[in-house]
């Protein structure tokens, strides 16, 4: 049994409520029959976390340097389930910090550091799902209409020459203890930290 922290944005920010309605009513609907699920707008920091550990004791133990910035850097269509449309994002030193101190804390109980090294090298992509589809290949009209909600949210990628002022991200936010190993529908949060 397993958790996973998210690091979510800001609650009830502009940018929250673009990203979840992006999910939950716009996005969907491309995918046709497929019953594409609905789930918090988040960045995953890792997975593989025991369930069994003390949630605030988890998040307490967290110590964050500097102010956490996810900056959005391109769409991608990636080649499973739950990358299948993502919001890749600029790996910052302090997400990249913040997973590594994560991964070695808590994934599978404690992590070596060699082990968060190959991790962090060959697994770490940090991003921002928009669907989790079993559809495989994502025929190119649909990436082009993702990409059309996504400029019609206002929500912009450092590639595109958007208006000034739209979201390309969010600061701060909060930190969340996912139970994932259950049915996305009973995915449930343990205990969340805002930042």
């Amino acid at each position: 049994m397993t958790a996973s922290l998210w690091l979510c944005p800001p609650a009830r920010s502009p940018i929250e409520a673009a990203l979840q309605k992006l999910i939950t009513e716009t996005i969907p609907p491309h995918f046709g029959e497929e019953k594409v699920p609905a789930f918090r707008p988040h960045m995953t920091i890792t997975s593989d976390i025991p369930d069994n550990l003390d949630p605030e004791e988890v998040l307490k133990r967290i110590s964050v340097s500097g102010l956490v910035e996810v900056s959005f850097k391109e769409l991608n269509i990636g080649k499973t389930y739950y990358t299948r449309g993502t919001l890749h994002l600029e790996r910052t030193p302090v997400i990249v910090d913040l997973a590594r101190q994560c991964r070695g804390l808590f994934a599978n109980g404690g992590t070596e550091e060699e082990a968060v090294d190959k991790w962090e090298k060959e697994v770490f992509t940090p991003h921002v799902s928009l669907v989790y589809s079993a559809m495989d290949p994502v025929p190119d009209n649909i990436r082009k209409a993702i990409e059309q909600d996504l400029q019609e949210a206002n929500i912009g990628v450092l590639h595109w020459n958007g208006p000034k002022g739209e979201m390309r991200g969010w600061k701060g936010g909060s930190i969340v203890l996912v139970s994932t190993h259950k049915p996305i529908e009973e995915w449930e949060t343990m205990a969340e930290r805002a930042l």
